[in-house]
């Protein structure tokens, strides 16, 4: 009877459990006597050890996988796998003492065997990153589990998709095993294959007879929650590390510089930065993204935020890692379409980039530490508590009483905790939906019917930030969302394939507002980003160094600045307000010049800005940058010095803001200039619409088609760099990223009144909203009375949405 009843106690689930199943039986491992516990372990006449070989052999282990030797103890299994696992696989030693980790770890050492690393875990947790193995292999160990589900999970989370876990433990059959197995041993098979099966695995193997006193068996990985996984917990602080990429400062300053550089596409003209916003959730705020050329993409850029939690990675799922997702972009020919070679030699020639490499990988600049330096950027790049957090935390307070409501739909008759849960809200997993069927998907990836147009189940932290939604970008606010789910999943679908999920036609629509309110609850404060000033760029030339500012006889802040990308020293002045606000962060318009150096011969827009007091009146920062060449804003295609662009954007940017009281956001960038700073300001909006909120000119040759006129041959070099400057030709490739407000304003004239009218009739056809304004004819200078109205203008809260 008592057998019985222990065996039931035994059997009773184990999730949510927070106490030991088994409380002191790891007493011995606190401080063990590791030289003894080598004689007992390893030792003839003990059924795993007489048996070891075919028990390896049995495993199955190929050259590169990873393996985890969870209970490692004295590392007999771990020293076997590390030559079947090679130089390019690893071998993890887990175990819960901290003198059998390093006893492993000595061994190694001495042995030479360097994918060897050990682990020390935790009572309830291996310790290992997601996605970081292929197989487990637990041996004589889970008995001594004294949180066997959560230990179990946290296995789960660690093992790639598909991956594998092994068991093998001591049989425990009363009248059949030993008083020591029958006393010691919690449980027996059937016991602990049911707990290991109700922490999501599927048992696929049992191998019968190869021991006398244990059993062998093979758990595979499955997708999906297991039967108690909580669905709704709060967001952790920091996002795990891979143990062969943890987090420095020194990687993700590196990471950061990596991420924001433009060197890092083919045409040197689009970072990640360009395409993940940190304004915009690290997302774009466009239906579909957009890569070199301008060109479209097929999907939805999905945000970086938080998502060093994912387990998988792109739409498809088809990178297992971050370090992995790093370089698909990159190499993507719509994307990206920069060759990894031609990378690796590109930083390899910048001075600064491989002193950081040597410093933190012992190499040169190469592919695996730029996914490395990458990813581990795109881990800090965690999320705030949101008032969702807060309330599961206790704070009872921090949902409003819709939220509330909308929570318990989300959990209860709306069903969302289906896939939304976890941290993220996501399982990771892939589902059909229906909203169009142009895109394969998963399908794409495995080659599986059933898996057409499948796509994984984005996170729902920031979801209120990071509209438009869904893969294809079709739905464009979280109540469409809501409402599709509610009445617009549709019934049908290609070849049979149905969506994965049925509308919910029996939900009412009045508790739409309640779940998009309790979706807005899920906002967390995200990461300020500023760009980094970027490495200089060729060997043997100096880096960028920039002044203190010293303040001139007219009130301006000068920065004086030695760079590579300009031939000469250049300048940057400052206008602050009088009187700064703490805490607060304002605008700042780019006054740009139409001369090279210091040259006023058209006068200087910053002195007419402070004539009318501009930066006092409206509270902005006003900047005016000098060039050491005639200013186009654009970069020479063989002239290193003449970067007018490059050096705009990675030095004088960054400076401003890192300095000094400015937003760190597209709409708090604007552009002001006339002549071929006016044609410049445009030409940045539209080259970098993700970087510059609204771009204002005067009497600009906007219609300039051909080299010739105005020194542009000395910048540009030759038609073919010119064209893809071309305000024309960028109007029409940029006219979806403009959006709906009027970002591109014109007004008045001088000399180039047919310029103005043409482009004016170019954006009216392109139907892209822009402001207009004919005259008044005024003398070609800065001092001729236009200054103010258009400064007005630009920085108006609506965008001259008139």
């Amino acid at each position: 009877m008592l057998a019985v009843l222990l065996t039931l106690l035994a059997s009773c689930p184990l999730f949510a459990q927070d106490k030991s199943v088994n409380p002191g039986i790891n007493k011995a491992f606190d401080a063990p006597n590791v030289p003894e516990f080598v004689e007992r372990f390893e030792i003839e006449g003990r059924d795993v050890f007489d048996h070891r070989k075919e028990v390896v052999a049995a495993l199955g282990i190929k050259e590169g996988m990873a393996v985890a030797d969870v209970g490692a103890g004295t590392g007999l299994f771990t020293r076997m796998f590390s030559p079947l696992v090679g130089a390019k696989g690893k071998v993890y030693a887990v175990d819960i003492s901290d003198e059998f980790v390093s006893y492993v770890e000595k061994i190694a050492r001495q042995q030479k065997l360097e994918n060897i690393v050990g682990v020390v875990c935790k009572p309830d947790s291996v310790e290992l990153p997601p996605n970081s193995v292929d197989l487990v292999f637990i041996c004589d160990t889970y008995h001594h589990f004294e949180f066997p589900h959560k230990t179990m999970r946290s296995i789960h989370k660690a093992l790639k998709p598909n991956g594998q876990v092994v068991l093998v433990d001591f049989h425990r059959i009363p009248g059949k095993s030993s008083e020591w197995a029958i006393g010691h041993v919690r449980a027996g098979q059937e016991v602990f294959t049911k707990e290991i099966v109700d922490a999501g695995f599927k048992q696929i193997e049992e191998k019968k007879d190869m021991l006398k006193e244990s059993y062998f068996v093979r758990f595979e990985k499955q997708d999906g929650k297991a039967k108690d996984d909580e669905p709704l917990v709060p967001l952790p602080k920091a996002a795990p590390a891979p143990l062969d990429n943890p987090t420095t400062p020194e990687k993700v300053s590196l990471g950061k510089q990596l991420f924001f550089d433009h060197r890092l596409s083919g045409d040197n003209t689009i970072s990640c930065a360009t395409c993940h916003l940190f304004d915009k959730a690290f997302g774009d705020g466009v239906a579909l993204g957009q890569g070199v050329g301008g060109k479209k993409l097929s999907r939805n850029t999905q945000t970086c935020l938080n998502c060093g939690f994912f387990d998988n990675f792109f739409w498809d799922g088809r990178a297992a890692t971050l370090e992995e997702q790093a370089l698909g972009p990159i190499l993507s020919p719509d994307e990206m379409n920069q060759g990894l070679n031609q990378l690796e030699e590109e930083l390899n020639a910048i001075p600064a980039y491989v002193r950081q490499f040597k410093s933190i990988f012992g190499t040169k600049p190469h592919r695996d530490g730029i996914a490395k330096a990458l990813a581990a950027y795109q881990r800090t790049l965690v999320t705030e508590p949101s008032p969702y957090d807060r309330y599961l935390k206790g704070d009872k307070q921090a949902l409003s009483s819709d939220a509330i409501r909308g929570l318990e739909l989300f959990q209860g008759e709306a069903g969302c905790t289906q896939c939304h849960h976890g941290p993220l809200l996501s399982d990771s997993k892939f589902y059909r939906l229906g909203t169009s069927y142009r895109d394969e998907g998963r399908g794409k990836i495995t080659g599986k019917k059933e898996d057409r147009y499948r796509f994984r189940t984005p996170t729902l932290r920031n979801v209120s930030e990071t509209a438009p939604y869904m893969h294809d970008g079709t739905l464009k606010t979280l109540n469409d969302v809501v409402e599709f789910y509610y009445r617009g999943i549709p019934k049908t679908g290609p070849d049979g394939l149905l969506p994965d999920t049925a509308a919910l036609s029996g939900q009412s629509f009045s508790e739409i507002p309640l779940l998009v309110a309790f979706l807005n609850s899920l906002t967390g404060k995200s990461p300020i980003e500023t760009p980094p000033v970027l490495p200089a760029l060729l060997k043997g030339e100096p880096e960028t160094s920039i002044s203190p500012a010293v303040s001139d006889s007219n009130g301006f802040l000068i920065h004086r600045i030695e760079s590579p990308y300009q031939a000469e020293q250049t300048s940057v002045r400052v206008l602050l307000p009088d009187r700064l606000e703490q805490g607060r962060k304002l605008r700042v318009v780019y006054v740009l010049p139409v001369e090279a150096g210091n040259g006023n011969h058209y006068g200087d827009g910053l002195l007419e800005v402070k004539k009318h007091d501009l930066h006092n009146k409206l509270q902005t920062i006003f900047v005016a940058p000098t060039f050491s060449r005639v200013p186009w804003y654009a970069d020479h295609p063989t002239d290193l010095k003449i970067r007018q662009e490059t050096y705009f954007i990675n030095v004088v940017l960054p400076l401003i803001e890192q300095t000094y009281p400015a937003q760190k956001s597209v709409d708090g960038r604007l552009l002001i200039g006339f002549s071929k700073s006016g044609w410049g300001a445009w030409s940045l909006l539209l080259r970098h619409p993700n970087l510059f909120g609204r771009a204002a000119a005067w009497d600009a040759p906007m219609m300039m088609a051909d080299l010739g006129k105005y020194a542009t041959k000395v910048i540009f070099g030759n038609q073919e760099a010119f064209e893809p400057y071309r305000i024309s030709d960028l109007v029409a490739k940029k006219a979806s990223a403009m959006g709906e407000g009027k970002r591109l304003l014109l007004t008045g004239y001088g000399s180039f009144r047919q310029d103005h009218q043409r482009v004016h009739a170019l954006l009216d056809e392109l139907k892209i909203p822009h402001e207009y304004r004919d005259g008044p004819q005024r003398k070609h200078d800065w001092h001729s009375g236009w200054v103010t109205e258009l400064v007005e203008l630009l920085v108006s809260t609506n965008g001259g949405k008139n």
